[in-house]
C-alpha cells in the first residue's frame, strides 16, 4: 500500500558544487502523516531527511556528502511513515516504492504494513473525518447554548461515537473529554466529534451548577488526578521509600531513594522484575504527595519501616548497604554518594577559564548526574563551544556548551597553553576520524592545520533551493548588479516549506553567496550562507538601496525600520490630488485591517502619515507594517518628491 510515490532519481550539482541527489515525489492519497527518507548503501541504512507535512507533491534535493562522505555508486531510497495506529500502537512502515541506483545487495529493515496493521490504518483513516450518521436527539456541541464540565455526552472516535463525560472546555472549538472504560482524556472538536443530548441541555437551562465533572484534571496531564494528591512542598526532608507522583505522566508512585535541595531520585517498578533508577530536577520537574503521606513525614522515624518496603533490597548487595546506611541516619534520604570513578576524574579537573584559546579536538567534561561526559572541542561560537560527543563522534551530535559549565584537565590545560604546537596533532585525532564507515573530514583538518589548530567560528551552512512558482506581488530577484548591503532586508526560498522566509543580510561573498541572519522569535535566530538565485526583495526595498547607492551620504542601516528619505518627504503634488479624488484604502501587511486614508508625508524614521477620511484624524503608521501593494506605491512617491539639488 503505497502512500507516496517516488520516481526520476538522478544525480547533478547545485550552486556549491556539490554532487545532489533529486527525486520527484507524490502523494497518492493525501494522508496528512510524518515520515522519514531513508538510503541504504552497501548494507547501511542512514535517514537522510524528515517530513511532517509536506505539499502533495513536489521535489527533494539531499547533498550526498552530508551523509555518507564517500562517493556512492549504488544507493536505495524509500520512505519510511511514522504513525500511532488504533488496536496497533506505533510502528513504522515502507509507505513507498524503492528508488534504486545500481544494487547495493540487502534489504530494508523495515517492512510494509501486514494485514492487520492495514486494518488499523482504515480504522486511523475513518478517525480523521467525523462519524456520517450523528446520534438522534443530539445536538453538536459547536451548536449546544450550554456545554459544561460533568455532562454526559458522547464523543466520536474512529468514525464511531462512544458514551463520555466532558472534563473542561477550551472556548468555541474543542473540550477535554473521558470516555467510558479509558483511563485517559482526550481532546476533542466541538463541531461534529462531540454531541450532547438534549436532555443534558434542558437540566443545564434549569439549573447549570448540577453539574460538576467527576474526575480532576490538572495543567500539564492528560490522565485523572486520583484525589489526595497535592504538590510537593519545597524543602520537605524525604524519608526512604516515599511515594511521589510526577506531572504529566500516569498517576502512578514512583519510591524515592535518594535526595538533595536540587534533586530527588526515584526508583520505578512497573511489574515483574523491571525495576530502575531515574533523578529529577526539583525545581524544573513537578511532582505531587498524597496528603497522608506529607502528614506521616511529620514523624518520620514512626513510618521510616512502611516506607522503606516500598524499596526493599533487591538481590544486589548494593540495595541492601543503602538500606543499612539509611537505618543509621533516621530514614531521611541523603544525596546519591558520588560514584568513585567519578571522584578520581573530579580531582583532576578545573574549571574552562574563559580567555584560553582552545586547539581542535581538545577533550573536555560536562557534568551530569551520575558522571562527566567527554566531549572534543570542534568550533567557537562567541563565549560558548561546540562540542563533538565521544561516543558518537559524528557532526550529526555536536551540540553547544557555555564556558562556565565545562572542565578540563589539568595537564591538558597546562599543555594548550604553553606548548600549542606540540600537541595539535596529538588533540586533533579526537575529531577527524569519524567512527563507523565515515571518512575522516579532511576539509576540516587542513582549515585547522592553516591555522595552526586553533578553534574558529563554525562556517555557516549552505542553502539552495532554486524559487519555483510565481514570485510574491511586489517583488523582484535579487541579482548579482544589486548593491546588497548589510541590514537589507530580503526574502529567501524555503523549499521544504514551500514558503518565503524574511531574513536580513550580513554580508556578500565574493563567490556569489550571501550570508544571512534568520529570525524565528522567542529569541532564536540562525545563520547560513544562501546562493543569490534563491533570493527575492522587495520593490520597496529595491527603490530604498537604489537610492542609497546613489546617496554616499545616506546612512547605513543595520536591522532598523525602512528608511525611505533622508528627512521627512514632501509629496509630489500631483501625487497628492490623484490620491485625495481617490478616496484610497490603505490595508496592513496581514490584509485584515485597512483604512480609506489621504497620504500626507514620509518621514526618515520609516513612517507615513496618513489623514483619515472618515473623521480628520492623523494616523502614523510604520511602512514595514503596509501591504506590499502600498509600499510599491510610497517608493513611488518618494522618488517623485525627491529634490536631486539638495
Amino acid at each position: 500500500m503505497h502512500q507516496i510515490k517516488l520516481s526520476n532519481l538522478m544525480t547533478t550539482k547545485d550552486d556549491f558544487v556539490n554532487e545532489v541527489f533529486v527525486f520527484d515525489y507524490k502523494q497518492v492519497d493525501g494522508t496528512p502523516i510524518d515520515f522519514d527518507i531513508y538510503a541504504q548503501f552497501k548494507g547501511r541504512r542512514a535517514r537522510i531527511s524528515t517530513f511532517g507535512r509536506l505539499k502533495n507533491s513536489g521535489k527533494i534535493s539531499i547533498r550526498k556528502r552530508d551523509h555518507f562522505r564517500e562517493e556512492l555508486k549504488a544507493i536505495e531510497i524509500v520512505v519510511v511513515g511514522r504513525m500511532s495506529l488504533p488496536d496497533v500502537g506505533n510502528r513504522e512502515f515502507i509507505i513507498s516504492n524503492t528508488l534504486r541506483s545500481g544494487s547495493v545487495g540487502t534489504t530494508h529493515s523495515v517492512r510494509s504494513m501486514n494485514e492487520k496493521e492495514k486494518q488499523a490504518f482504515q480504522k486511523y483513516l475513518k478517525g480523521k473525518k467525523p462519524p456520517k450518521l450523528f446520534p438522534p436527539d443530539h445536538v453538536a456541541g459547536n451548536l449546544a447554548e450550554h456545554l459544561l464540565p460533568g455532562m454526559k455526552v458522547k464523543a466520536a472516535r474512529y468514525g464511531e461515537w462512544f458514551h463520555a463525560e466532558v472534563v473542561s472546555v477550551n472556548g468555541k472549538s474543542s473540550a477535554v473529554v473521558l470516555l467510558n472504560g479509558e483511563d485517559g482524556f482526550r481532546s476533542v472538536k466541538l463541531k461534529g466529534y462531540l454531541a450532547i443530548p438534549n436532555s443534558e441541555i434542558e437540566k443545564a437551562k434549569i439549573d447549570p451548577s448540577q453539574f460538576v465533572a467527576s474526575v480532576k484534571k490538572v495543567e500539564g496531564s492528560m490522565y485523572p488526578m486520583p484525589g489526595g494528591l497535592e504538590k510537593l512542598p519545597h524543602g520537605i526532608k524525604l524519608v526512604i521509600g516515599t511515594p511521589l507522583y510526577k506531572l504529566g505522566e500516569k498517576w502512578e508512585p514512583k519510591y524515592v531513594t535518594y535526595a538533595s535541595d536540587d534533586s530527588v531520585t526515584l526508583r520505578v517498578t512497573s511489574g515483574g522484575s523491571n525495576v530502575y533508577e531515574r533523578s529529577h530536577d526539583l525545581h524544573g520537574e513537578t511532582f505531587y504527595i498524597h496528603k497522608d503521606d506529607l502528614q506521616k513525614l511529620i514523624e518520620p522515624e514512626k513510618y521510616f519501616a512502611e516506607f522503606a518496603k516500598n524499596v526493599k533490597p533487591l538481590s544486589s548487595t548494593h540495595n541492601a548497604d543503602l538500606m543499612k546506611k539509611y537505618m543509621e541516619t533516621g530514614g531521611y534520604a541523603f544525596e546519591e554518594p558520588i560514584d568513585e570513578e567519578k571522584r578520581a576524574i573530579m580531582m583532576d579537573l578545573v574549571e574552562l577559564p574563559m580567555d584560553v584559546e582552545l586547539l581542535i579536538g581538545t577533550p573536555l567534561y560536562k557534568e551530569s548526574i551520575s558522571d562527566f561526559e567527554k566531549k572534543f572541542a570542534v568550533y567557537k561560537l562567541g563565549d560558548s563551544v561546540i562540542l563533538r560527543d565521544e561516543r558518537f563522534n559524528h557532526p550529526m551530535h555536536d551540540d553547544t556548551h557555555d564556558r562556565d559549565e565545562l572542565y578540563i584537565k589539568k595537564d591538558v590545560l597546562e599543555k594548550i597553553q604553553k606548548s600549542p604546537q606540540k600537541y595539535f596533532k596529538t588533540y586533533a585525532k579526537n575529531v577527524p576520524k569519524y567512527k563507523s564507515h565515515f571518512k575522516p573530514d579532511e576539509d576540516m583538518v587542513q582549515r585547522y592545520r592553516n591555522r595552526g589548530g586553533f578553534l574558529f567560528s563554525k562556517p555557516l551552512r549552505k542553502k539552495d533551493f532554486p524559487i519555483k512558482g510565481k514570485l510574491p506581488v511586489g517583488t523582484r530577484l535579487v541579482n548579482s548588479n544589486m548593491k546588497l548591503e548589510t541590514g537589507t532586508e530580503l526574502l529567501v526560498y524555503d523549499d521544504f516549506r514551500d514558503k518565503f522566509e524574511a531574513v536580513t543580510v550580513l554580508n556578500v561573498n565574493s563567490n556569489g553567496t550571501v550570508n544571512v541572519r534568520e529570525d524565528g522569535g522567542s529569541g532564536y535566530h540562525s545563520e547560513y550562507s544562501v546562493a543569490i538565485r534563491q533570493l527575492i526583495i522587495s520593490d520597496f526595498e529595491y527603490s530604498r538601496i537604489q537610492g542609497s547607492s546613489r546617496r554616499a551620504t545616506a546612512s547605513r542601516r543595520v536591522s532598523q525600520p525602512v528608511v525611505v528619505a533622508t528627512k521627512a518627504v514632501k509629496v509630489d503634488p500631483k501625487v497628492t490630488q490623484i490620491l485625495k479624488e481617490d478616496a484610497r484604502k490603505w490595508k496592513d501587511a496581514s490584509g485584515r485591517f485597512e483604512v480609506k486614508a489621504t497620504l500626507v508625508s514620509v518621514s526618515i524614521d520609516g513612517t507615513v502619515t496618513l489623514k483619515a477620511s472618515k473623521d480628520g484624524k492623523l494616523i502614523k503608521v510604520p511602512i514595514e507594517k503596509l501591504s506590499a501593494t502600498d509600499q510599491r506605491m510610497l517608493a513611488s512617491v518618494a522618488r517623485e518628491g525627491e529634490n536631486p539639488f539638495e
